[in-house]
């Protein structure tokens, strides 16, 4: 009877559950219960709104919030949870919550189901988002966490313009913030500009977070738009996005470039060293590959044809993957570019390179010791499922 090490066992036992798999990218989670956020809450209790609009207010607050368990407060041990703060508008913006008061998700929805409507037909959103955008400079428990991104819900009975800033450009400062915006419409048929209002918020929102508080599933449409602002990069990475037909899709990791010059060895030390859950890009699919490429291109400075190393390399008789300390390495299914089927001892690791006769990079055995290039290190994003300190 034939033995085989232990280590050649538990390398079979993986590789027959993941060699099989295609390489997908990972995708942003959304975990209800993880979320961490700060988030306002601007509600139009104008008496265009009424006590029914009100009413359609809080029931949608409650189901985004209260059925699904978002956590509401920050004073919990994993750090999690979402500081939510109020404001109702009319003629003039009021505050009802600071981000630091509310301390459960019951304190949040019997406030928001207690808010009655203002004898005032104006609909001030722009003195709102001014208030809202002021209280993000506080210094005291209610300024921004440095580790957490910001929302603001807007529900909005009417689309006015009192003076400038217009409310658009309002929107566009705060997105270009970083605040992402969901807007959910209450604006009644009856209404003769109801179809250009109703564009408009779409558009004050940040891309796809528009909705209408009659659409079908609008509760979990907010939610997700929650769990996509909860997905982000750390610090000087960028995020691995990719766009069609004019929307975009955001993917769970973030690379960032570097221009020393190292072996891919020193390399692979390089990106752990750079963040405790950082390791050698992949390159799963022709869309990060094409990402990546663009990314080095335009900020890297670097002299064409470009190259850099990947996280690819031939271990155990086979391509694989890094990943984060800890974490086994992944497997190649399907490479994207031809390598060496079986490498010389001198020739096992993997750069991107490009040619004198054509600008597209392609994958390259090199040298894991000797052969030094620039580099690219990727990390997880921050996600409900990833919580970043």
């Amino acid at each position: 009877m034939r033995f085989f090490p232990v280590a050649t066992i538990l390398f079979l036992a993986f590789c027959a559950v993941r060699c099989a798999e295609p390489n997908t990218e990972k995708e942003c989670q959304c975990i209800l219960n993880n979320i961490w956020l700060d988030v306002y809450l601007l509600i139009d209790n104008s008496a265009k709104m009424g006590s029914v609009g009100l009413l359609e207010v809080a029931s949608n607050v409650n189901s985004v919030f209260g059925f699904t368990q978002i956590r509401v407060g920050s004073n919990y041990p994993d750090k999690r949870g979402a500081r939510v703060s109020v404001l109702t508008y009319s003629d003039s913006p009021t505050v009802h919550a600071n981000l630091s008061d509310f301390k459960s998700t019951d304190e949040l929805t019997s406030m928001i189901y207690a808010l009655k409507p203002s004898t005032s037909y104006d609909s001030n959103l722009q003195s709102s988002l001014k208030l809202v955008k002021n209280m993000m400079n506080y210094k005291d428990i209610n300024a921004p966490r440095n580790n957490t991104q910001t929302v603001i819900i807007i529900y909005a009975g009417d689309y006015v313009d009192y003076d400038e800033p217009t409310i658009a450009q309002f929107g566009d400062q705060l997105k270009a913030d970083g605040v992402k915006i969901i807007t959910v419409a209450d604006i009644s048929n009856t209404d003769h500009q109801h179809v250009s209002k109703l564009k408009w918020l779409k558009e004050l929102a940040s891309e796809g977070n528009g909705f209408n508080i009659n659409d079908d599933y609008v509760s979990e449409e907010v939610q997700k738009a929650l769990c996509s602002a909860n997905c982000f990069c750390p610090r000087k990475y960028h995020h691995f996005i990719t766009s069609n037909n004019e929307t975009t899709h955001k993917y769970g990791t973030c690379v960032q470039f570097s221009i020393e010059q190292l072996s891919w060895t020193k390399a692979k030390f390089f990106c752990q060293n750079l963040h405790k859950q950082g390791y050698l890009a992949t390159e799963y699919t022709d869309e990060k590959h094409l990402f990546n490429e663009k990314y080095f291109e335009a900020l890297s400075s670097q002299p064409k044809p470009f190259k850099y190393h990947i996280g690819l390399h031939y271990v155990n008789g086979g391509y694989f993957w890094e990943q984060a300390i800890g974490i086994p390495l992944i497997p190649v299914s399907t490479p994207l570019y031809p390598l060496d089927n079986v490498p010389s001892t001198t020739q096992q690791c993997v750069r991107n390179i490009g040619t004198l006769d054509s600008e597209d990079l392609k994958w390259d055995n090199e040298n894991c010791f000797n052969d030094v290039s620039p580099l690219m290190c990727e990390v997880p994003a921050c996600d409900t499922e990833n919580y970043c300190p």
